[in-house]
């Protein structure tokens, strides 16, 4: 039966691979016969608002990228309950296939390799997008070495709210930069970094970090103050190092700080007559301002640079500024009397008046050179004229009385308008200290952080009677007391929204402790059924009749036990994100090794059961391989080998498909195993499946046991065949 079409135009060619977000695969487009690829989001995601937030992220990240080294995007849509992305078939493989196949890649072609993806950031950089997740895996090539960059799932748009905020990790550990693991704020440099790492990998053909676990990785990255230890071969130019070098500092201000300058250095690789500064020795960072100055000192041809203006320049500025403040001292003592029977004549009111008005027209720089003159003389008047003060007073008598009436209201006017202003601005505020308080609630904080919660509380109480006094004031015209309720109200909403802002994290964090708390003796428990799972195989001899599931078992028993190890680690260091990810990793390893443990004991039942006719030990025992082969394929899905031991229907393949996407580990094992005139059966059971979030499921009946056959033939067996259920 031939399958519907995607939306009606796709038809799906094969599937190239399984990302964390989604499946891609190679379609046909039907109306323009055109070879696309098609990334579909994982089923389980399809019902999480955040997955699917982050699915359609990407989508719009990339759709406003057009260039010929990035994967364009042709459409996003929904069929049904699934998510879309239809975008641009590429025929190259990825980085990390390219480098299996070639082993090793000549300078040439790496330096072409680097400068494409630089080309590619630079371009995405300056539309406002930052990948964050830069790495071989994303970074696809042909044969012929051109390329292209994939994967805009993680990646941070500019002028969109994105899902990733500070203090969330995002990235992969073994390319992230040192912000990327301390989960600070990142921005084009991050990309670089990343960069650095896979330029560093191609060139030596070495990692910078050799057989580190992730956490390891992590850890180093985000706490460590050493430089990355690099070490190049000695056919690797020293010009050559010193880009890769100042790609990979951990201060994020000393290296390049545009891809376009990267480009520019590996430009000058190729053309030894140019010259490309690049400061490789870090500078000191003695303050912002100065790491500004020594970062523009390294910048690349084509960068500019603010010079400060010649000390030459500034001594001549000042020399005339001093010149002509002497010439307008020396004229205003000249104006000075020199006697006391001169002096300057009484000026009639309005002849003050329209002097006033006229001072008021003059610039502020020239106003205050004539203060300094008016300063002056009235040094002068005290001295030698006595009587000017009664005359003074003859002059403000002749003012209009009601002049200083009219001025203090008007002053009142604007003081009542600002208040009310300041009120309608405090009243925002206080807008915005409710959703804290809201989400300090969500967050459980009366629970989880109580005394944080209370502080808070107090607070914000306080603040709403301050508001409330400072209404009051205004309206019975009290506005300087009105005006001291507002300043304090201000204070007090500064104080609230911190409370609550620190509620709430005292309160997820504690939460999450609690939770890790629980996962632990849950952890316990699993890693004793485990040890019990692991004593019983090895007492039905499975180290060496089931030695490969035996032995897969124990390095999953050890890797949880490092996870375990590495969460007391994070929780020491207060970082309990981490310790969760780790208790995560470490529950997923103990299932997986109990499940081994188990699958090697049944597989050592099955061997000593006799079979139903008898035939030669060696017929017998190849056919327990072929079937076992089977069950290891099963449960390490590795859907490749098992259509190449087993001929199975459309139906169910689209079965085995549904429980790989869907399920992490797969409990499987093989049961009466018979042969009878020349055909041989046995029983598939699925065990215990554990879903990607971590929940056990016991499959349904009717799909829990599948029978398989498979015939002998003059030159073997046969595939074995999955028999209707």
């Amino acid at each position: 039966m031939t399958k519907p079409l995607i939306q009606g135009r796709y038809k799906i060619l094969t599937l190239l691979g399984r990302g964390g977000m989604g499946s891609v695969y190679h379609v046909m487009h039907e109306g323009l016969r055109r070879d696309d690829a098609l990334k579909k989001l994982h089923e389980q995601y399809t019902e999480d608002p955040e997955f699917v937030e982050r699915f359609m992220r990407e989508a719009r990240a990339m759709a406003r990228l057009d260039h010929p080294n990035i994967i364009r995007i042709y459409d996003v849509f929904a069929d049904g309950n699934d998510n879309y992305i239809a975008m641009e078939y590429f025929a190259g493989g990825s980085l990390v296939k390219h480098l299996e196949e070639r082993k090793c890649i000549d300078q040439e072609s790496v330096i072409f390799i680097i400068k494409q993806v630089a080309s590619a950031l630079a371009y995405a950089h300056k539309q406002g997008v930052v990948h964050r997740d830069i790495k071989p895996g994303n970074v696809l090539v042909t044969s012929d070495n051109n390329v292209k960059i994939t994967d805009f799932g993680i990646a941070a748009v500019a002028d969109e709210h994105t899902l990733t905020s500070t203090g969330q990790m995002v990235g992969s550990p073994r390319y992230m930069s040192p912000e990327q693991a301390r989960g600070n704020v990142t921005d084009q440099r991050s990309d670089l970094f990343s960069l650095g790492i896979v330029f560093y990998e191609m060139i030596t053909g070495a990692t910078v970090f050799e057989g580190e676990s992730s956490i390891a990785i992590i850890g180093k990255l985000a706490y460590s103050e050493e430089e990355l230890p690099l070490e190049f071969p000695d056919h690797v130019p020293e010009s050559l190092e010193t880009i890769i070098r100042k790609l990979l500092w951990r201060n994020a201000g000393n290296r390049f700080q545009n891809a376009d300058a990267l480009l520019q250095g590996l430009d000058a690789l190729d053309n030894p007559q140019r010259v490309v500064p690049i400061i490789l020795q870090e500078p000191p960072a003695t303050s912002q301002s100065s790491t500004v100055v020594q970062q523009k000192s390294a910048t690349l041809p084509g960068q500019t640079t603010n010079a400060k203006q010649p000390k030459s320049n500034r001594i001549v500025v000042a020399s005339l500024t001093v010149g002509l403040l002497g010439l307008v001292l020396m004229f205003v003592y000249i104006l000075i009397p020199t006697t006391n029977n001169k002096r300057t004549p009484t000026l009639p009111p309005n002849a003050l008046n329209k002097e006033s008005e006229n001072k008021n027209k003059i610039p502020q720089s020239v106003e205050n050179i004539t203060t300094i003159a008016a300063t002056t003389q009235i040094k002068y008047d005290q001295a030698t004229a006595p009587n000017q003060l009664n005359q003074d007073k003859n002059i403000a008598s002749t003012q209009q009385p009601n002049q200083p009436q009219k001025s203090v209201s008007t002053a009142d006017a604007k003081l009542a308008a600002q208040i009310s202003a300041d009120l309608k601005k405090l009243d925002n505020i206080i807008e915005t200290i409710e959703k804290s308080k809201r989400a300090a609630q969500a967050a459980a904080a009366k629970t989880y952080a109580a005394q944080d919660y209370k502080k808070a509380q107090q607070q914000w109480q306080s603040l709403n009677k301050t508001r409330g006094q400072a209404t009051e004031e205004k309206n019975n015209n009290n506005l300087a007391q009105a005006q001291h309720y507002i300043k304090e109200s201000l204070a007090l909403s500064k104080q609230a929204k911190l409370a609550f802002n620190l509620a709430k994290q005292n309160a997820d964090k504690n939460k999450l402790l609690a939770t890790i708390k629980k996962e632990k003796n849950r952890l316990e428990a699993l890693k004793k059924r485990t040890k019990t799972a692991k004593d019983n195989a090895i007492a039905a001899g499975a180290v060496t009749i089931a030695k490969e599931l035996f032995q897969l078992a124990i390095a999953e028993e050890i890797q949880a036990e490092q996870y375990g190890i590495s969460v007391e680690q994070q929780l020491t260091l207060g970082r309990a994100d981490l310790a969760q990810q780790a208790l995560n990793q470490a529950d997923s390893k103990y299932q997986s090794a109990k499940r081994n443990y188990e699958a090697a004991l049944n597989a050592v039942k099955t061997a000593k059961k006799p079979a139903s006719i008898p035939t030669s030990e060696y017929e017998f025992e190849m056919l327990q391989r072929m079937f076992h082969e089977l069950s290891i394929a099963y449960q390490q899905k590795d859907m490749p080998k098992l259509q190449s031991l087993s001929k199975m229907s459309d139906k169910r393949f689209g079965l085995v498909k549904k429980i790989f996407d869907n399920y992490n580990g797969i409990d499987v094992s093989i049961e009466n195993i018979r042969l009878r005139n020349g055909v041989a059966t046995a029983t598939l059971v699925l065990g215990e499946l554990v879903s990607n979030d971590g929940r056990i499921t016991i499959p349904a009946d009717n799909w829990k046991t599948t029978a398989l056959e498979v015939k002998r033939q003059a030159d073997g067996w046969s595939k074995m065949q999955w028999q209707p259920q």
